[in-house]
């Protein structure tokens, strides 16, 4: 069991963190990341149709990528697939430095949050723990400092982390929390 979780950790990260990466460092624009972006939204919303729609596919994906898979996910779509559409979204409504540090965000604070919220958790917060809730506050502003000012990152990794503690199931943190935290910190420029 908890071999599969770090395996799935370990992927959010380094998978999630591709995104932002190539984004900040390859030199595109906002409108040719969307256009890099929408094949393989779209690609993976349609590989998530077939899988949840047939049972000898769903089967055999299971088996060869059950560690990617959270229990919940054999009947659902995948959170590859949204964590893709969260940060499709964000780089599509929000200016690049947002997007980037808002991808940031969900690609390191949110798994640092969950294994914290495991190993260290005592305090429930309903389903959460307040030190996962802590460890993602301080990953998220270890991040956001490296793109704002010390003022809006200190609110802004605490916006996020609200906002990270209080998407609930069904909703899906790989879809809301790029584009939430993105509007977070795109007010905050704003004020500060």
């Amino acid at each position: 069991m908890h071999n599969d979780l770090y395996s799935r950790k370990l992927f959010h990260i380094t998978a999630g963190s591709v995104i932002p990466v190539i984004y900040l460092y390859s030199g595109l624009s906002k409108s040719e990341a969307v256009m890099l972006l929408f094949p393989f939204v779209f690609s993976g919303l349609i590989f998530e149709y077939f899988r949840l729609l047939n049972k000898k596919f769903s089967d055999f994906i299971h088996k060869h990528l059950r560690r990617l898979f959270k229990s919940d996910e054999y009947s659902r779509i995948n959170s590859s697939v949204t964590l893709l559409l969260g940060c499709f979204i964000t780089v599509l409504y929000f200016d690049k430095k947002t997007a980037i540090a808002s991808m940031f965000i969900l690609s390191i604070a949110d798994p640092v949050a969950c294994l914290a919220g495991i190993k260290l958790g005592r305090l429930k917060i309903g389903p959460k723990t307040l030190e996962g809730s802590l460890a993602f506050f301080l990953t998220a502003l270890i991040i956001l400092v490296f793109f704002f000012s010390l003022k809006t990152a200190l609110t802004g990794a605490f916006l996020c982390a609200l906002t990270e503690l209080l998407i609930r199931p069904p909703a899906d943190d790989n879809l809301l929390l790029p584009p939430v935290c993105a509007f977070h910190l795109m007010i905050l420029q704003v004020l500060f």
